[in-house]
């Protein structure tokens, strides 16, 4: 006799007992329950649990296979449904697909507001706001939560360039949850036709929060963020040493809880390993896609626009910034980009790439593409945004042999100001605080792109931030050439951009191009100096480089 299907409860407790598992347990247990299947095929909670198991391994294909065989055999379970709307829309980033699933779940539980804020993401994410904002009017009674509703809203009233309806939910998150309304005060802050007024009472607002209300954060990072916030809103206000001061305070304050990252030693390896001697004698068979576009380069560098150009161009899909190819690093041995340093060596990391990993490059590549269920667009380009990849491009090049790399440029002085002003977590926060340490990694990014260009059997295409803003058409047809589009116009349409930003760069795909970002450095030359001091070789080189791109 078949035993009754697994209730929402049960299935919501194996989620959480999965996501709690180590890393490096989880492909012992998909052996374990892949056993039980052998016996066992008719137990949706089996599926469910290798489904979810799946996911923690990024295996994106199996994990579909695996909770939609669950969900044939418990087709009622709000649970299942919800895993695989998560797969699609956090995994592969098919908002679309998310919401089939997302409606389903609505339809057996009708009065459950989270399942609304997740529909109301996906129709954001898919360039809906309008839609959205019906779904969070049917969520609003549904839920005790007003401040998530509020906060939604003013997003979706960003979307679709309403700044007054923003400012009027921002208030209202600000009345109903203060804690909320500082994790989004730097979207209102943004919003291009803030008064002189309106920047004052925010200016006003954030000064007495920070001085005192400190216990309304819930995070140290929201206090970081509010005090960067602060500056960019004084410097909007003319007040640029005040501005400054502030930004050295949220950089002060996010050293005291900043994670650490042997970055110099992982520049070291990646030049030793990935040398010219190795190229020359990998027997290199990787994946065959030529349908791999990897926008690189410094953060704060441009990226984000590249991005939301080639978007804008037919024959072409956007997944964002992809969290795979350094990992892969690390996994693969480098040490001291995603985790611990584990003592590696160039020989030992040389003689790795000349053996070639379990299933060849092509395997990781297999992977990278499962992972993200690329094989659903055949044909159509795909973009991964992930500005860190250059770290990784000597083992792109061995993995995707036919991939196109576009290197987003910036001058030095710039790149280094707009990274210390916009706060940065994670592997970024090793250097990212300290004017001297971004000015060190700027030249240790410099010294390894000149190696990847000198080893690499790729092609690598720079585009300079100060050129695309200042000839968007005529760099946008160059890259459009370089990725193998065809160039349109339209993609230059601010209008036009088709999801919803979420990095420090989300305000510049919503306006046209401009250039009011190109030597704004200047205002703080002063302050800058260590910067100046490490960079000057670079900076010259760099301001001859563009000249020459531009006059030829």
């Amino acid at each position: 006799m078949a035993s009754p299907p697994p209730d929402n409860a049960t299935l919501a407790k194996l989620q959480q007992q999965i996501h709690a598992l180590p890393q490096s347990s989880i492909m012992q247990h998909v052996q374990n329950v892949e056993a039980i299947l052998k016996k066992d095929r008719k137990n949706p909670q089996h599926w469910f649990v290798l489904g979810s198991l799946f996911i923690r391994a990024g295996a994106f294909q199996q994990s579909l296979e695996a909770l939609r065989t669950a969900l044939k055999l418990h087709r009622k379970s709000e649970v299942i449904l919800g895993a695989i709307a998560f797969l699609f829309a956090e995994k592969a980033k098919d908002y679309k697909e998310s919401l089939v699933y997302l409606e389903q779940k609505f339809a057996l539980n009708n009065k459950d507001p989270k399942t609304l804020f997740l529909i109301a993401n996906c129709q954001l994410e898919l360039g809906q706001p309008d839609l959205a904002l019906d779904t969070l009017d049917q969520a609003a009674p549904l839920t005790e939560n007003q401040a998530k509703i509020h906060a939604l809203k003013a997003q979706c009233n960003i979307r679709l360039g309403d700044s007054k309806s923003a400012r009027d939910n921002y208030r209202k998150v600000q009345e109903l949850d203060p804690g909320a309304a500082f994790a989004m005060i730097d979207k209102i802050a943004a919003l291009p036709d803030n008064s002189k007024k309106q920047l004052q009472e925010l200016e006003l607002q954030l000064k007495g929060v920070l001085v005192n209300q400190v216990s309304k954060f819930r995070h140290e990072q929201h206090r970081v963020a509010a005090t960067a916030v602060l500056g960019e809103i004084t410097e909007k206000l003319g007040n640029h040493q005040e501005a400054f001061d502030h930004y050295v305070a949220a950089n002060e304050l996010q050293k005291t809880f900043a994670a650490q990252s042997d970055w110099e030693k992982s520049f070291e390896l990646l030049r030793g390993t990935f040398s010219s001697e190795v190229f020359e004698q990998v027997d290199v068979q990787g994946h065959p896609s030529e349908e791999q576009i990897f926008v690189v380069g410094m953060v704060r560098s441009g990226t984000t626009l590249i991005e939301s150009i080639l978007a804008g161009l037919d024959g072409v899909r956007d997944f964002g910034e992809l969290e795979y190819m350094v990992p892969e690093l690390h996994r693969f041995g480098v040490d001291g980009i995603s985790g611990p340093n584990r003592g590696a060596t160039i020989e030992t990391l040389q003689s790795q790439v000349l053996q070639a990993p379990e299933g060849g490059f092509a395997g990781i590549g297999s992977r990278y593409i499962d992972s993200f269920n690329f094989q659903k667009y055949p044909g159509v380009k795909k973009i991964d945004k992930m500005p860190s990849n250059f770290l990784a491009l000597g083992l792109i090049a061995l993995v995707f042999p036919k991939a196109k790399i576009i290197h987003c440029r910036r001058n030095p002085i710039d790149c280094a100001l707009s990274i210390y002003k916009n706060p940065l977590s994670g592997y970024h926060e090793s250097y990212a605080n300290d004017l001297t340490k971004i000015a060190k990694y700027y030249r240790n990014y410099e010294e390894l792109m000149r190696h990847w260009k000198s080893v690499l059997p790729l092609k690598i295409h720079d585009i300079f931030y100060e050129d695309l803003v200042t000839n968007p058409g005529l760099v946008g047809a160059e890259l459009a050439e370089a990725t193998g589009l065809v160039w349109d116009a339209k993609a230059l349409d601010h209008t036009r951009a088709k999801k919803d930003v979420q990095t420090a760069s989300q305000w510049q795909v919503r306006k046209e191009i401009y250039q009011t970002s190109v030597e704004k450095w200047r205002i703080y030359e002063k302050q800058l100096k260590p910067v100046i001091d490490e960079l000057v070789d670079l900076i010259q080189n760099y301001s001859e480089e563009l000249s020459s791109k531009q006059q030829g």
